[in-house]
């Protein structure tokens, strides 16, 4: 079973390091047009916070280094769940 934490963590003060946990973030827009990103953040709360907390565009970078802008004036509505990768299944014969 994998976890759901990343290794990746960032310092907050001095050399405290904060795990931080994945979540996919679904945005949705007029005409049930959504998007969806994967997003590290030290929880929830703080995630929501975060997104609430721009009134005008959300930006995110994801892993490969994509700058990915939503511009929040559009967004009707948004999900925030926890991130659980699809397992692989070894009886569907790949």
């Amino acid at each position: 079973m994998q976890d759901n934490t990343s290794f990746m963590s960032k310092v907050v003060g001095r050399r405290r390091w904060i795990k931080m946990q994945k979540f996919r973030v679904r945005f949705k827009f007029d005409n049930e047009n959504s998007t969806a990103f994967i997003i590290n953040a030290e929880s929830k709360e703080m995630l929501y916070g975060n997104i609430i907390s721009n009134k005008e565009w959300y930006e995110h970078e994801d892993n490969k280094g994509v700058l990915n802008v939503i511009n929040m004036k559009l967004v009707t509505s948004f999900s925030i769940v926890e991130y659980k990768p699809a397992s692989i299944s070894s009886t569907n014969g790949w």
